[in-house]
């Protein structure tokens, strides 16, 4: 499944609309090819937590790669992420 630029962009900016106090992450499986429900299963076994949204992108992303994800670097350079930064997402 691809995701326009403009899409991911704006998953970003959905985040201005409310606060968190905690991000968690379940990296126990994931699929590092095609996703988001099929594709190529890897089990980190991982589970990220955080109070940024975004390093827990970042470090979520990061796992992927670790695990054989074909993701551009760095993870900063996704449109999501980008955006995320951009417009001050904690």
């Amino acid at each position: 499944m691809h995701l326009s630029k403009d899409f991911q962009q704006k998953v970003a900016e959905i985040n201005l609309a409310y606060e968190v106090d905690l991000v968690v992450l379940d990296g126990t499986k994931a699929f590092i090819t095609r996703g988001p429900n099929t594709g190529d299963l890897v089990e980190p076994k991982t589970i990220v937590a955080s109070k940024s949204r975004v390093a827990a992108d970042i470090a979520a992303y990061k796992l992927l790669v670790d695990w054989g994800a074909k993701l551009p670097l760095p993870p900063e350079s996704h449109p999501q992420i980008a955006r995320a930064m951009e417009i001050g997402i904690k």
